[in-house]
């Protein structure tokens, strides 16, 4: 009889064994699903890291609502967030409203930024830009009250209106002439007086916008002088 319990027992053992087994393959089937689509996330140690291949998805609809976001609801999980190679662009609204985001690492390879993607994370701090960054939209960075500098690239293109727009601590910006067309108040509403390094002619700023980009009080210098003068 305790022969033929202990043949049970160990039949019982090896089934749970082997369902045991079953399941982690499962498991192993929905991770390795998940890491073959073409994005995913994950946090590690405060980190929202991002990999995967093309555009970001935009999070904010035609009429200007937010849309559900993957990390809606982890904003206590993470304050940096990494956005690995193979990923060419931040979608619009992707972190908006993110209030204890202070760090953003995004690959070299990132050719746009969408609107409001940085919108009202006061906690931001952002100096450097990709490399190959081509667009900045609409109120990207608005709001950063964190941001005190920044130097735009020189493969940037377009800059949206108010990109830059109420980042109170914003006192020096670095722009190239390859610029083709900025928006209204994209740098105006800091609380301190802005220096604008411009590498153009003070025409070249006029016809992008020229005082309507900046609050009164700032200083644009050109390569042929201070605009205004």
């Amino acid at each position: 009889m305790k022969k033929i319990l202990l043949i049970l027992l160990s039949l019982v053992l090896v089934l749970s064994l082997f369902s045991c087994g079953k399941t982690d393959e499962k498991n192993d089937e929905k991770i390795e699903e998940k890491v073959a689509e073409d994005m995913s996330w994950k946090i590690e140690e405060g980190v929202l890291i991002i990999s995967g291949h093309g555009k970001m998805p935009d999070y904010i609809d035609e009429n200007g609502e937010l849309l559900e976001r993957p990390w809606n609801g982890e904003a206590e999980n993470f304050d940096s967030v990494a956005i690995e190679e193979g990923i060419t662009s931040v979608g619009a609204g992707a972190f908006k409203e993110f209030q204890n985001l202070f760090d953003v690492n995004l690959n070299d390879g990132i050719k746009s930024i969408g609107e409001s993607a940085f919108e009202k994370c006061t906690s931001l701090y952002v100096e450097d830009l990709p490399d190959e960054l081509e667009s900045i939209g609409d109120r990207a960075f608005n709001r950063c009250y964190s941001i005190d500098r920044i130097d735009i690239p020189k493969n940037v293109k377009t800059i949206g209106e108010a990109a830059f727009g109420k980042c109170y601590t914003l006192s020096n910006i670095k722009l190239s002439d390859s610029i083709e067309s900025i928006g209204k108040e994209a740098f105006a509403g800091s609380r301190e007086t802005v220096n604008v390094e411009f590498d153009g002619t003070k025409s070249e700023w006029e016809n992008l916008g020229g005082s309507s980009l900046v609050d009164d009080d700032a200083t644009v210098n050109c390569t042929d002088g201070a605009y205004g003068e």
